[in-house]
């Protein structure tokens, strides 16, 4: 595909490898709670508006079914523009995905994903109890089969073709796609239903909570052959990032609908199964804060947090709970711009252990911010 040639050649001859090697060292130097120069910064456009309006994305649809449209959007646009960082020289960690959405894991178990109206995937829950207890009896299911088949094609397409261009395939790293959490798969399969059915069913839950967990760290192994997403010792490109560990848990359900001892008691040891499996990792998760969610996050040794909604966080009191035990924050102020982000920063002594994610109206915009940040 031509157009997708033209934006790799323009890729190859203005990435600065220096500069996103620089870029590495910064965003892990942080997240160790090491002094840094400057906080990592990276710097998104509001609604997606691009440099060039002549690279906008395909449909989504499109990209779904087609790898060489996929990989052009997630140059593009994606988790933070490549394209666009590349001018700007912001702090990007340069990484792409299979995005097919959140029901990779929950499509293994039969739950299938439909576009409509050209959004990302909506996953279709199985309708009754009956349907869950006989993905339970079937076990653990074929890694290589429905949405993933799709994925696992796509990632060989995006290995293939990066490699026809050296400086592009060093510097734009191959990262997981995403894979939920034992607890919120476990809700696309069930719907709404599922908060009935922990109550009305608490051992089908967890033994489909097993099963999943299961399915999720053999998924993960699985994949990694197809991903070029390492960084220093144990972290990961993933995100929009870069994350501590070799997964991100996603526990937007569990962690906006449930309780303290329901989280507890159903989500609690399954994570905690997949961080011991792979050492160490992340969460993420969208929502307001509940006064149990620090102590559980320090609690599951997580080594790394982001928030989809930190306009409904208190930064200050997030950084000094977790600054005691090294946990970092990733990607802080994902839907604010840069002054609403770092409101609170001087006077909470914040200068290490955290990375910024911040929106700009345009690429002057970005400029001004960046050159703000850096001064």
């Amino acid at each position: 595909m031509l157009k997708l040639d033209n934006l790799l050649e323009f890729l190859e001859d203005r990435i600065d490898i220096r500069h996103q090697e620089e870029v590495e060292k910064n965003h892990l130097d942080s997240l160790d709670f090491k002094k840094v120069p400057h906080l990592p910064l990276i710097i998104y456009y509001a609604n997606d508006k691009l440099s060039d309006d002549k690279l906008m994305p395909f449909p989504y649809s499109e990209a779904h079914k087609d790898p060489e449209k996929m990989l052009y959007n997630e140059l593009v646009a994606g988790i933070g523009s490549i394209y666009n960082s590349v001018i700007l020289k912001d702090h990007l960690p340069f990484h792409i995905r299979s995005n097919h959405g959140l029901g990779i894991i929950s499509s293994l178990f039969g739950a299938s994903c439909k576009i409509i109206y050209d959004n990302m995937p909506w996953v279709e829950h199985l309708k009754s109890i009956e349907e869950i207890k006989k993905v339970i009896s079937r076990g653990a299911p074929n890694i290589d089969s429905k949405l993933s088949k799709k994925v696992t094609e796509t990632y060989q397409y995006f290995n293939y073709k990066l490699k026809q261009y050296p400086k592009c395939y060093k510097a734009i790293k191959i990262s997981q796609p995403d894979m939920q959490s034992p607890f919120d798969n476990a809700h696309l399969l069930c719907g709404a239903n599922i908060f009935l059915y922990l109550y009305d069913y608490p051992d089908v839950m967890h033994a489909l909570l097993d099963t999943i967990t299961t399915a999720y760290i053999d998924y993960r192994k699985y994949i990694e052959s197809y991903l070029t997403d390492k960084a220093g010792n144990g972290c990961m490109y993933v995100h929009g990032a870069i994350y501590k560990g070799r997964v991100i848990i996603k526990d937007d359900t569990a962690m906006v609908s449930l309780s303290e001892d329901m989280y507890r008691e159903f989500v609690k040891p399954y994570n905690e199964r997949i961080l011991k499996e792979f050492g160490k990792g992340s969460i993420h998760y969208c929502g307001g804060s509940k006064e149990w969610h620090i102590r559980n996050i320090i609690d599951q040794q997580f080594s790394s947090a982001n928030y989809g909604n930190p306009e409904m966080h208190d930064i200050s009191k997030i950084y000094a709970s977790f600054k005691e035990h090294r946990i970092s924050i990733i990607g802080w102020g994902e839907s604010l711009y840069y002054y609403d982000a770092v409101k609170g920063f001087l006077e909470n002594d914040i200068n290490t252990g955290i990375s910024l994610i911040v929106k700009a109206d345009d690429y002057e915009d970005a400029c001004r911010v960046l050159e703000k940040h850096l001064a």
